[in-house]
């Protein structure tokens, strides 16, 4: 068998090219139901923040810093932690579960009501641990 030799700079671009090919097969996994979750979160803050977060399933820093500002601190990035919190605080924030439900029904009907079993379904799935 011939052997090749390559030089680091040529290493370094299939390697790159190996990472970037993967965190696109990475992302095109994301499922649908997730996405649909993230849109709903959006469309939730948006609405009780008055925000104008894109929404487009993503969540990326504005989303989390809207958390933050949701639950009534700057975001710790301990996602989970700051996800919990919001859902609690919708769970008994008078007319917001009404927000949640328009959001829900505009962009995931088939999500599950929010209730315990919900907030850990939602957070497992938006973690990526179900």
């Amino acid at each position: 068998m011939r052997q090749f030799r390559i030089d680091d700079s040529e290493r370094d671009r299939i390697i790159n090219l190996h990472e970037s090919a993967t965190k696109r097969q990475y992302l095109s996994e994301q499922t649908m139901e997730e996405n649909n979750i993230h849109k709903v979160i959006q469309c939730f803050l948006n609405k009780t923040q008055r925000k104008n977060i894109e929404i487009d399933g993503v969540i990326g820093d504005e989303t989390v810093e809207a958390i933050g500002n949701y639950v009534g601190y700057d975001a710790i990035g301990d996602f989970e932690n700051d996800l919990g919190k919001m859902f609690y605080k919708l769970e008994n924030t008078d007319g917001h579960q009404v927000i949640w439900d328009e959001c829900k029904k505009e962009y995931n009907p088939s999500l599950i009501d929010i209730g315990r079993k919900g907030v850990e379904y939602i957070t497992d799935l938006i973690l990526g641990k179900s």
